[in-house]
């Protein structure tokens, strides 16, 4: 009959080597020894590198950062670092080892935008780690010039709306309400500039509530939302004059109380 056969080796003491004594035996029983070595080996978890991602790519000072990512330790722990800053608190990943926590954008400091970085890893196996490098803006609209007529063209720059879309500005006084479509917003960041007539040349005095946002429809409680209040008034009896004053509000736990604009 075909096939293997099965040589019995007597048992004597060798003084070679696993490699040398393993290429003396027969084909099957180096096959059969080969089988039994990998089933016996002990289990290994190699460390990889873990991979992270979030939302969006830019935010503004206060916004909700939303980090995701693994593999790490199923239901093991995390370290979260946030510009090499270790985050307090307890962060784990879940039963199938991905972590999702969600995080508070730094503030951008002096720079109009800046690059943060989120760093996590896994602390039974600390070669388990990733990072993301996102950016944050500084959110608000200026508008210059700050005095004039209230019919002139103005120069408009928002940024850190990161939401993107279109910014609207919104004129209210009293009952009248009045839509401004200002421009697209664009990058990652939310930003533009634009030059547009946001009051009528004819506007009776009083005080107008100038607000911008991403939304085509109004509302007072939209976030995130720049207000001005621009107050129109006669000097020496003739001319018609606009002061423009901003509040800012996003998402940021003390946004400014007020900004002079002009």
């Amino acid at each position: 009959m075909g096939g293997a056969t099965l040589v019995a080796v007597p048992a004597r003491r060798s003084t070679g080597s696993l490699p040398r004594r393993l290429a003396r035996l027969p084909r099957t029983s180096k096959a059969l020894c080969g089988v039994l070595t990998a089933f016996l080996a002990p289990a290994t978890l190699p460390a990889q590198a873990a991979v992270l991602t979030t939302d969006r790519a830019c935010y503004r000072d206060g916004e909700p950062v939303r980090l995701a990512g693994g593999p790490f330790t199923p239901s093991g722990a995390v370290d979260v670092a946030l510009d090499g800053t270790p985050l307090p608190g307890r962060f784990a990943a879940d039963t199938t080892g991905n972590l999702a926590v969600q995080l508070v954008a730094p503030a951008p400091g002096r720079a109009a935008e800046r690059r943060f970085v989120v760093a996590a890893s896994d602390r039974l196996r600390p070669a388990s780690a990733g990072i993301a490098v996102r950016l944050v803006s500084r959110f608000g609209v200026s508008v210059q010039p700050g005095r004039g007529g209230p019919g002139i063209r103005r120069r408009i720059t928002a940024r850190g709306f990161t939401g993107g879309g279109t910014l609207y500005a919104h004129v209210a006084r009293g009952r009248a309400r009045r839509t401004v479509r200002v421009g697209r917003l664009v990058g990652a960041c939310g930003t533009m500039t634009a030059r547009k007539r946001l009051l009528r040349r004819g506007s009776r005095r009083g005080t107008y509530r100038v607000q911008f946002d991403s939304r085509r429809g109004y509302s007072r409680r939209t976030v995130p939302r720049v207000v001005y209040k621009v107050p129109v008034g006669r000097v020496f009896r003739a001319a018609t004059v606009a002061r423009w004053a901003a509040r800012p509000s996003g998402r940021a736990a003390k946004p400014p109380a007020g900004v002079r604009i002009g």
